[in-house]
């Protein structure tokens, strides 16, 4: 065996497949072959290139009388340690040699890719002339709808000579004959076209090999036998894997449509839902401010009652020196009116009642002057400030007595209305009760009796 010939056995063995496994994939061609049971007591196929010999180990298995030709002799070897019938020779010229409709099954697995199209199209003719009525022509090859296979795999296998696309071998044997024929596309992963698709499925996703199945002419009771093994549909074409992934995109965009829309509705809601929040947070803020405008104005406040507590305070204070320079005065009074009593005990009545009457009007206007000037002082302070004047005039309503003391002190003189007053006047004057002229309660008790003795003995005097 040469090197050349090994080569190719260890290429096949990697790159083919096992046995095993390459014989059930040939079982789908099996039941193409039962009807023939019915036609032929022996069913006789012709293996074209039969390799390792998977196919006649099949045929042999299920009763079909099968012979295989290759001009491999590593190939052929294999088939002999199995006791397959194999030899050595020319595909054409074995088909050559053979008598018309003289065969059930012409097969060829991978083998046209092998041959230049031209010498294709003679097998094709010379397999029609040596089937039966009825007989099949098997074909199989690698799938160039396969885009990884047609541009890549395909070209691992050296003697391949250029990938035949199965409308072309369906074509070719319509243009040989066969009255119909099938494509089984092969190989492709189970389920695909169920799941989701992705571009490298649509390059590499179609049936890896096809297989043409053409029936030559027959009569008619011997076709429909053929009838529900040429109807189904087999494997997945190039079209088949991009039409899904075209629907699957479409499909996608819809769902990507509608996901982008539920994504604006939920993007608006959420801008509402935003707005709202500053909405709410430029209320809070206006709230806040508002909170810390009032708490301002509550701390003025508060510093403004401060202001007037203190004011009130000052004012109370001048209030009560006020009161403290009137008790002062009133001593001094009550000293006057102890001279004026030892000034009565040794002078004669009518004198001593001048003097106390010019001594009387001098004091008290001196008093008074001197009481009205200070509080006045004390009223312009407070009528600058108006909440001021308020507060004096809430603490003097809770004092009524006192509020009635300065009443008397601040009411003006009798000449303060019109001329002053003359001598004569003071000198004709009379002490009025000291309830009327409202020294009661601004006199102390032993200053009032001798108020009292003063009015009691002037008006005697007087009349």
């Amino acid at each position: 065996m040469t090197d050349e010939k090994l080569f190719y056995r260890a290429f096949e063995d990697r790159y083919r497949g096992s046995r095993s496994m390459i014989k059930q994939r040939l079982e789908v061609y099996v039941p193409f072959l039962e009807p023939l049971r019915r036609l032929q007591a022996e069913v006789h196929v012709l293996d074209l290139g039969c390799g390792r010999g998977e196919w006649l180990e099949l045929m042999r298995e299920r009763g079909f009388a099968a012979r295989g030709i290759d001009l491999d002799d590593g190939m052929l070897a294999s088939c002999s340690e199995l006791g397959l019938d194999a030899g050595q020779e020319d595909v054409l010229e074995a088909l050559r040699q053979a008598a018309d409709a003289s065969l059930s099954v012409v097969s060829a697995f991978h083998v046209v890719e092998h041959l230049p199209f031209e010498t294709v199209r003679q097998v094709l003719g010379e397999a029609f002339r040596v089937l039966i009525p009825g007989g099949l022509l098997i074909l199989e090859t690698p799938n160039p709808e396969n885009l990884v296979v047609g541009t890549s795999n395909f070209y691992l296998d050296p003697t391949h000579e250029r990938p035949i696309p199965p409308l072309l071998l369906s074509f070719a044997t319509e243009q040989a004959g066969f009255l119909r024929n099938k494509v089984l596309r092969l190989q492709e992963e189970a389920g695909l076209l169920a799941r989701a698709l992705s571009l490298s499925d649509v390059i590499g996703g179609a049936s890896p090999d096809y297989g043409v199945v053409a029936q030559k002419p027959g009569p008619g009771d011997v076709l429909v036998l053929f009838e529900s093994v040429f109807a189904p549909e087999f494997g997945v074409s190039l079209d088949a894997v991009a039409q899904a992934y075209e629907s699957q995109l479409r499909e996608r965009g819809v769902r990507h449509e509608e996901r982008l829309q539920s994504a604006n509705v939920d993007l608006q809601q959420m801008r509402e839902a935003v707005d709202h929040v500053r909405e709410t947070l430029e209320f809070v803020g206006s709230v806040v401010e508002a909170a810390r405008q009032a708490e301002a104005r509550a701390l003025l406040a508060e510093a403004r009652a401060n202001r007037a507590e203190e004011r009130a305070k000052r004012v109370e204070h001048m209030a009560t020196h006020a009161i403290a320079h009137a008790n002062d005065v009133d001593a001094r009074v009550a000293q006057v009116a102890v001279l004026v009593e030892r000034e009565l005990n040794a002078n004669p009545l009518r004198s001593i009642a001048a003097s106390i009457r010019k001594v009387r009007v001098s004091m008290v206007r001196g008093i008074k002057r001197e009481t009205r000037r200070m509080l006045a002082t004390t009223a312009r302070a407070i009528v600058r400030y108006p909440r001021l004047k308020s507060g004096v005039v809430d603490c003097l309503n809770l004092a009524p007595s006192f509020r009635k003391r300065l009443s008397v002190v601040l009411a003006p003189p009798a000449s303060a209305m019109g001329t002053p007053a003359s001598a004569a006047d003071i000198s004709e004057a009379k002490l009025e009760p000291i309830e009327t002229i409202g020294l009661h309660s601004a006199l102390s008790p032993h200053a009032q009796s001798i108020y009292r003795e003063l009015h009691l003995a002037l008006n005697v005097r007087s009349h």
